[in-house]
């Protein structure tokens, strides 16, 4: 189970980083040459996951530290 949370956590915590880096990338990446771009407008009602980027990048850091926490005091117990 631990093993199970921790690459989940893994996961939202590079998910995070990639949906930050994607701002970095041109708008016209994936056209071919010379056709013309425009960048579509969305309604505000719609889902994107890219609203949702830094509570996923949240969520993947404290559940991580957490299993972190929990393995070093589990090898504080071992340890008396």
């Amino acid at each position: 189970m631990v093993k199970a949370l921790r690459m989940v956590s893994v996961f939202l915590i590079v998910l995070g980083v990639c949906l930050f880096l994607v701002d970095f990338l041109p708008v016209n990446l994936t056209a071919l040459e010379g056709e013309d771009v425009y960048m579509k407008i969305v309604p505000d009602d719609t889902f994107s996951i890219v609203s949702y980027r830094l509570s996923i990048l949240i969520t993947g850091v404290v559940v991580f530290m957490a299993l972190q926490l929990k393995a070093a005091l589990d090898v504080r117990r071992q340890g008396e």
